[in-house]
């Protein structure tokens, strides 16, 4: 997503730091900014209940789209099209 231009931000939820930093030096950091949130105060706010969970939230701040589990290819795809619309 970050190499077609979609914003990203990460945010380390109900973890250590350092777990959170070896993640993203294992699987690679996409993120614009990442965010620590250990105690989950964020995202409760943000409705959260089974990590990992992914929002795409417009330049008004509306959460347009929510997915929660990793991300496939075919979730990209998907993914991409809501964007698109959004544009229209």
């Amino acid at each position: 997503l970050a190499a077609r231009g979609v914003r990203l931000v990460g945010i380390n939820y109900k973890d250590t730091q350092a777990k959170g930093l070896e993640f993203l030096d294992e699987f690679g950091n996409p993120f614009e900014v990442n965010i620590f949130d250990p105690e989950g105060n964020l995202g409760f706010e943000l409705g959260v209940y089974g990590a990992p969970e992914s929002y795409l939230v417009d330049t008004e701040g509306t959460i347009r789209y929510k997915h929660t589990g990793y991300i496939t290819s075919e979730d990209v795809e998907r993914v991409i099209q809501e964007v698109e619309k959004w544009k229209r």
